[in-house]
Order: C-alpha cells, then sequence, then structure tokens
C-alpha cells in the first residue's frame, strides 16, 4: 500500500505588524530597527512570496529613497523596510502603511517620532 500527500499554501489573508511600530529616531535618518510586517493564511500561517507595499502616508519619510517600496515576504511570512524619517519633529508625525494585492482587510500601520538632537554643549544636570 502506497501513501502520499500533498499540502497546498492558502492564499494570503491579513498582514500584521510584528516590529518596528512606535520607535523614535533623528529627523532625516533612518529608525534603528525595520519595519516588519507577517502576512499570514486564514489558519494563521505565515505566507511566502507576498509583496507586500510599504508605503509613507504621513511625515514625508522615504524607504529607500521613496514614498513606497515593494518587498516580498521570506518563508517566514515578513517583509521589512526601513524608514528614513521625514524633516517635521513630530510626536507619531511619521505614518506607514503596509498591504498587499487582493487584501480586504486593514492595512498594517506604523507609526514613528522625529526627534531634533539638541546642542551638547547646552547639556546640564538638573
Amino acid at each position: 500500500m502506497e501513501f502520499s500527500a500533498t499540502a497546498l499554501l492558502a492564499p494570503p489573508d491579513k498582514i500584521l505588524m510584528t516590529n518596528g511600530d512606535n520607535q523614535r529616531g533623528t529627523v532625516g535618518h533612518p529608525l534603528p530597527q525595520p519595519l516588519e510586517a507577517l502576512v499570514v493564511d486564514p489558519e494563521g500561517n505565515p505566507v511566502e512570496g507576498v509583496e507586500v507595499t510599504f508605503r509613507v502616508v504621513r511625515g514625508g519619510g522615504t524607504m529607500d529613497g521613496q514614498s513606497q517600496l515593494v518587498k516580498v515576504t521570506g518563508v517566514d511570512g515578513l517583509a521589512r523596510a526601513v524608514l528614513t524619517l521625514g524633516p517635521s519633529p513630530e510626536i507619531n508625525g511619521n505614518v506607514v502603511n503596509a498591504t498587499f494585492p487582493g487584501s480586504s482587510g486593514l492595512p498594517a500601520t506604523f507609526t514613528a517620532t522625529g526627534l531634533v538632537p539638541g546642542d551638547p554643549e547646552q547639556t546640564r544636570p538638573a
């Protein structure tokens, strides 16, 4: 008797934010951690090979010099992009959405705060 089984990938169902939200960094510079989005099927399994579009929706930041960037999920279902903050120092003033083609759910939304470093000569103990 012979037995064989075939597994088929389920289509992507939703995108989740897994890392990189609520970061703080210097305006005009890359954030310390990448924005990381996870694409899963209806059962919560990671889906490989999905094109995830990261799009700056507020703050004027860029990823690889662009306001929109497409990254493909790996075997772990993750896609990553590094945000360079825009020019304005504003709490949660930088916003990036991540989604994939055919998604009917909400995008993964990342926020970041841009800070302007002070003059080290003006620093003193309280």
